[in-house]
């Protein structure tokens, strides 16, 4: 039988969902700047060319990035 659910419980999970919708938001957006090169530059171009054409799309969207971002990768 499950435990009752706690207040702080439910207000952490509503914090959660907050942070997702959030981000989905977001990432709806990313998804819709990507498909418009893809749609006006199609395939077959230098990769230079599609990441200039989706900084162009992104500062339109004004959503922010920064271009050629080093991660740490392990291999």
């Amino acid at each position: 039988m499950e435990e009752p659910q706690r207040h702080g419980d439910t207000e952490t999970q509503r914090h959660r969902d907050t942070e997702i919708e959030g981000i989905n938001k977001i990432t709806e957006r990313i998804i819709g700047c990507a498909i418009e090169v893809h749609r006006v530059l199609r395939c077959g171009l230098f990769e230079s060319v599609y990441r200039s054409a989706l900084s162009i799309e992104f500062d339109g969207a004004g959503l922010p990035y920064e271009r050629e971002a080093r991660i740490p990768a392990v291999y």
